[in-house]
């Protein structure tokens, strides 16, 4: 490898801590530019979570929510990778309002630690240049959660979700598959309006109600329903959901289908 460039390795990462960036002799190391000419050893900085990140209580002993960034910590990162645990505490969710109107000042990327379960109401609400990345699945959500987020491409829910609130995802414009769990009864208001992106549809045999424009405007789609179109024809689905019901729709079926 003398005189050559080698490529940036994945991020490490350390408990209660905020990977920054590789170092040589205390000087940030430029992967696609700096040449290798002789044996070298890189050491990875770092920023102690807390005070890169606010937290407040869950409620559970030894759990936290984050709230919010440390202002004066703003450093431009590429990847912020959000640590599973934070002053010995578990990070379980974000409160409302936590990441809302979220700038790249603070990063270009940010990836959530699988312990997250819970999202505030407008947590990530109005995130035009950041991407979020979620590494588990999520058990509750709040209003307008993700609201207006640009760059969300993907999020799983665990089995124990009972409704996707009010404008949750409206105009979450990246996102081309949702995969919603049995359990689910409900998808309120505007939930899903205007996902442009979204091209397949997940829905449990447990839905009931899909409220008024819950996916207005969201082009072409395609439906697997996990029940029969007998329980399909049960949903109370409201109006202005037409892209859904003109949806090419597949129903579940204990035979191979004709």
């Amino acid at each position: 490898l003398h005189e050559q460039t080698v490529s940036q390795p994945a991020d490490p990462t350390r408990e209660g801590h905020i990977f920054y960036r590789w170092t040589y002799n205390g000087s940030a190391w430029l992967f696609q530019h700096k040449k290798i000419t002789s044996d070298i050893t890189l050491e990875a900085e770092w920023f102690p979570a807390h005070k890169v990140l606010t937290t407040e209580p869950s409620g559970t002993s030894g759990e936290l929510l984050i709230s919010g960034f440390i202002n004066e910590m703003q450093k431009n990162l590429t990847v912020l990778t959000i640590p599973e645990i934070i002053n010995g505490n578990t990070i379980v969710g974000f409160t409302d309002g936590a990441f809302e109107k979220l700038s790249d000042a603070y990063a270009h990327k940010i990836v959530i630690p699988n312990t997250v379960k819970t999202i505030g109401v407008k947590a990530f609400a109005d995130i035009q240049s950041v991407h979020i990345e979620f590494t588990g699945p999520i058990s509750k959500l709040s209003e307008y959660a993700f609201y207006n987020c640009a760059h969300l491409e993907e999020i799983t829910f665990e089995k124990g979700l009972t409704e996707i609130p009010a404008y949750c995802f409206y105009s979450a414009t990246e996102i081309e598959t949702i995969e919603l769990p049995e359990g689910l009864t409900v998808i309120e208001e505007n939930a899903f309006e205007k996902c442009s992106s979204l091209k397949t549809l997940f829905l449990p045999s447990t839905l009931q109600s899909i409220k008024n424009m819950a996916f207005e405007d969201i082009g072409k789609l395609e439906v697997i329903y996990k029940g029969t179109k007998e329980d399909f024809d049960k949903i109370n689905i409201e109006e202005n959901n037409d892209e859904l019901l003109n949806a090419k729709i597949y129903f579940y079926s204990e035979t191979e289908p004709t």
